[in-house]
Parts: structure tokens; C-alpha cells; sequence
């Protein structure tokens, strides 16, 4: 009698399944390299050749030969270092993308996401100031125009120089008092143009606003009815008021913020009666003003109309005190 022989269970090498004769393990296998050529079939198993143990990826392949076997091939070093310049590529993308920010259009602020960008932008104050402040640039010359006329405006009926037979009658100023001051002739142009300032929120701007105003009605060449108020020091504490026909001494930074609060005032009754004609934001920078620092009024606008002050004393009242003092 012939002994049969008995195969051991061979195991496919693609699907890691067992068969009993190697003609069927043959079959199969050609099959699947049929198969694997046109695509059908995916290899992703890696078997160590060492112990014939299989993984699913080559990292996991790699790991097992350098731990069991302390096997360093040139491939696996080349693997690695392939695999750690691509991580060192992309780390700046990612750094750079976690660095950006994304930086508002019409101010300074900044913000991690573009959203909260878009947010903002919406309701920028900067933005909406911008596109009044365009609204207006068409009458900004014409503004312009009308303030420089504005300042040159001589109202013959305060002083009159007649010349008769070769002599020259003066006629009397008749000084008002202290906050009673006649301001008809301030147009509504300069009024317009001081809140268009007051929108910008920078320092020259706000020195040209206010302090404009105080110009126009106390330190006036061509409405001495309203010079009631004398600042001949820059350093000095102490500046002059007219008050019932006399000159009173008072202290210069109180007689400064008392003027201050009466422009302020001028101009909110102004606003209140010329709403039609103003924007949102022009009726809004009065309240933001309204807010500033103390510290900052008293060195950018308090400091600015003391300076007005005392430059127009230098250039005018200096001048008729010495004419008065060689006619008499």
C-alpha cells in the first residue's frame, strides 16, 4: 500500500489565507497577481523576512525590525529622514498660518479669525467716520473758502476811522462782559467744520476745533467788542477778565475751562437746532468729547486757547496800548 502524503496548510501570501495542497495556493496566488496587475487587487500587507510576521503599514514594519531584530537599514533611514523633512516643510505652513492675523481696513485693530474681522468691520467707527468725512469732501473747499472769509470779515460799524479836513475822529469800542459776548457773525460752516474735526479724534484736528471757536469770539481783530478777555503770560497763572467796565484778575486755567464749557454748550445748542442738516457721526462727536480725559484737555486744548490768547495780545493789544500811550 502507498502511504499518502499529507501537506502542511499552506497560507496565501496577498490574503493571508490557508490551503490544504499547494496546487490550490498556486491557483490562487496566480489569480490574485492577475488580478493585482490591472489594479483589482491592493498589497498592503509588509512581512518581516526575518520572523515572516505581517503589518498592515511599513512605519509598523520598521519599528518591529529595529526593536526585535536591531536592524538600521539604509531604506528605513532614508524613510525616516523623508518623512521628517516633510514634517520640518510643512511646520513653518502651519506656524504661519496660526501666526496670521487678520488686520481690520480702516483701523489698527487685529483679530485672530477672519470672522471676527468681518464682524467688526461692520460697525467700525473708523469706517463710518471715513465715509462721511468723503461725503463732505465736495464742500470742503467751499468750507475752507467761507472760514478764511469768515476771518477776514470787518464790521465797519465797530470801528470807524473817518478822515475829515485831515483829522481823525475814533469811535469808542464798547466792550461787553464776560459770557455776554454777541456771536451772530459765527456761521454755520465754521460750526459744521469743528464737528467734522471733533470725528477724527486726533490731536490736531481736536487743537483746531474748540479752540477755533474761542479764537473766532475772544481774540477777534475785527469784533474787539468781544476782547473781554486778556492773557498777556504764557507761564503766568493769572489772566484778566472785563466784567461791569472793570478788568478782574482771575486764575488762568478756571477763566480757560469756564470758556471751554461755553463753547461746548454753543455748539450742542447748534446741533440741537440744525439736525436735519448733520450726520449721525457729527451729532455723536459732541458726546464723545464730551467724555475726554481731563489730563488730555488740560494739555492739548486748554494749553492751545491760552496760547491763541497770549499771541493775540502779543500781535494787537500790545500794539494799542503803544499807540495810546503816543497820543497821550
Amino acid at each position: 500500500m502507498k502511504k499518502c502524503i499529507k501537506f502542511a496548510p499552506l497560507k496565501c501570501v496577498y490574503t493571508l489565507l490557508h490551503f490544504s495542497t499547494p496546487f490550490k495556493n498556486y491557483i490562487r496566488i496566480r489569480f490574485l497577481r492577475i488580478l493585482s496587475t490591472f489594479g483589482f487587487v491592493r498589497t498592503t500587507v509588509h512581512t518581516c523576512k526575518e520572523c515572516d510576521k505581517n503589518y498592515k503599514s511599513y512605519q509598523s514594519l520598521c519599528n518591529h525590525r529595529t526593536k526585535k531584530h536591531k536592524v538600521q537599514n539604509n531604506s528605513i533611514e532614508q524613510h525616516n529622514n523623508s518623512i521628517q523633512q516633510h514634517n520640518n516643510s510643512i511646520e513653518p505652513k502651519i506656524t504661519a498660518i496660526k501666526s496670521e492675523h487678520f488686520n481690520c481696513r480702516f483701523c489698527d485693530k487685529s483679530y485672530k479669525h477672519q470672522q471676527s474681522r468681518s464682524r467688526h468691520e461692520i460697525i467700525c467707527k473708523t469706517k463710518n467716520n471715513n465715509s462721511q468725512i468723503i461725503e463732505t469732501q465736495n464742500n470742503n473747499s467751499q468750507i475752507i473758502e467761507t472760514q478764511n472769509n469768515n476771518s477776514q470779515i470787518i464790521e465797519t460799524q465797530n470801528i470807524q476811522n473817518n478822515t475829515n479836513n485831515g483829522t481823525i475822529n475814533n469811535t469808542t469800542i464798547i466792550l461787553n462782559n464776560f459770557n455776554e459776548e454777541k456771536i451772530e457773525y459765527l456761521k454755520n460752516e465754521l460750526m459744521k467744520n469743528t464737528l467734522i474735526r471733533l470725528t477724527k479724534h486726533d490731536d490736531n484736528s481736536l487743537k483746531h476745533a474748540v479752540p477755533k471757536i474761542a479764537q473766532f469770539i475772544h481774540f477777534n481783530p475785527f469784533h474787539k467788542e468781544n476782547n473781554n478777555l486778556e492773557i498777556n503770560s504764557m507761564k503766568s497763572k493769572i489772566a484778566k477778565k472785563y466784567v461791569n467796565g472793570k478788568w478782574i484778575f482771575v486764575k488762568k486755567e478756571d477763566i480757560l475751562k469756564e470758556v471751554h464749557t461755553k463753547i461746548v454748550d454753543i455748539l450742542q445748542k447748534w446741533i440741537d437746532s440744525h439736525r436735519l442738516e448733520l450726520t449721525r457721526a457729527m451729532m455723536n462727536s459732541l458726546k464723545d468729547y464730551k467724555l475726554i480725559n481731563p489730563e488730555y484737555l488740560k494739555k492739548i486744548i486748554l494749553e492751545e486757547i491760552n496760547l491763541l490768547g497770549y499771541l493775540y495780545y502779543k500781535n494787537h493789544m500790545e500794539e494799542e496800548e503803544m499807540n495810546d500811550k503816543m497820543e497821550a
